[in-house]
């Protein structure tokens, strides 16, 4: 459920935002913009997925190597250093009101999910002082949901060169497991890194003067990441053995 208001001191004065990871512990990845690459990359293989209305690519985190799967929440806790954006801002987002409402131009506020599993009124992290001020709690939120903001159109530059450039390839992960068991995740994709290696130098001249050859390597890098995904799988699988 969505219940979407306007965020203010007046009407949200006591709500607090909690820890809880309910809504992702069944989400096998989540969607990231170019500018969180850089710390993301140490946490999680960052791939590419494509809708099947044939829209663009969707860059992703992965959390998992099933469909439902999020190895990095444990005990309502994230085991992982960093989180992505669209998941650390919570229920908070950026909403438009549009021109025939106020006879102006759309205006962009902070709205808040009040239907959000991680809302309370009794509590986390409040939102808003006693004085009605802003907490540091919510200038942090506020900044993620700038970088947010100004993500989206920059990591729509990014997956349109490199589309550009054929240098997004399909990618089949199959992965031998502890116990006798396997995955094989099918439907992603991944920068080509033989691709882009071998790439001309008009090719890479283009990518690093829009600031994307540097983001496309630290894409490549976080492949090292899969065996962290592995590490997590095999001891979900003992544990389960367990019981």
């Amino acid at each position: 459920m969505t219940n979407i208001q306007r965020l203010n001191s007046h009407d949200h004065a006591t709500i607090g935002i909690t820890t809880d990871t309910s809504e992702h512990e069944n989400a096998i990845y989540s969607p990231i913009v170019v500018q969180e690459f850089r710390r993301l990359q140490s946490c999680f293989p960052l791939l590419f997925t494509k809708p099947s209305d044939g829209s663009a690519y969707q860059p992703v985190a992965l959390f998992g190597l099933q469909a439902e799967e999020n190895l990095f929440i444990k005990n309502n806790s994230w085991l992982s250093t960093h989180v992505p954006l669209l998941i650390e801002r919570g229920p908070l987002l950026i909403a438009t009101e549009s021109a025939s409402s106020n006879g102006r131009d759309p205006e962009n506020f902070v709205a808040i999910n009040c239907d959000h599993t991680t809302v309370s009124s009794t509590a986390g992290e409040r939102l808003f002082n006693d004085d009605g001020s802003n907490t540091k709690y919510l200038n942090r939120l506020t900044n993620t949901l700038t970088q947010i903001h100004a993500g989206v159109a920059k990591t729509s530059e990014f997956v349109a060169l490199l589309t550009k450039h054929e240098l997004i390839s399909p990618l089949t992960l199959r992965i031998p497991l502890t116990k006798g068991k396997a995955a094989e995740l099918q439907g992603l994709y991944a920068i080509d890194d033989e691709k882009l290696q071998n790439a001309s130098d008009r090719t890479l001249i283009d990518l690093h003067k829009n600031s994307c050859l540097l983001p496309s390597y630290m894409m490549i890098a976080s492949m090292g990441e899969v065996a962290r995904l592995i590490e997590l799988k095999n001891l979900k699988i003992e544990q389960d053995c367990e019981f």
